[in-house]
């Protein structure tokens, strides 16, 4: 395979697993799972351009919360056009220190 399909089906792969990850966040919420502490079990992958745009998240253990919501925040602000939603996100997550120990940190449940 040339050079340029091999890093299309790349790109198109770590969008694949994007979404994936964003349905597996939506699951949990919708059955009203925890979040707090959380090891996501289906991460989102790590992409360069999510971490550019949202640096702040973008150290946070990739099995926690909080990478699956930079990788949401991500997502919305490139169909949006706009950060609101991601910025708006981002300061109610960093309100709170404890909260946001929470959604950065997963714990190991047992």
């Amino acid at each position: 395979m040339e050079k340029r399909g091999q890093n299309a089906l790349k790109r198109r792969t770590g969008f694949f697993k994007v979404i994936h990850s964003m349905v597996y966040l939506r699951n949990l919420c919708s059955h009203h799972c925890r979040l707090w502490h959380r090891e996501m079990i289906i991460r989102p992958p790590k992409i360069r351009d999510i971490a550019r745009e949202f640096p702040k998240f973008s150290t946070a253990p990739q099995e926690s919360v909080a990478a699956s919501l930079n990788a949401l925040m991500y997502l919305v602000t490139k169909i949006e056009g706009e950060r609101k939603y991601a910025d708006d996100l981002a300061e109610f997550i960093s309100e709170d220190t404890k909260y946001e120990d929470g959604m950065t940190t997963p714990l190991h449940w047992r």
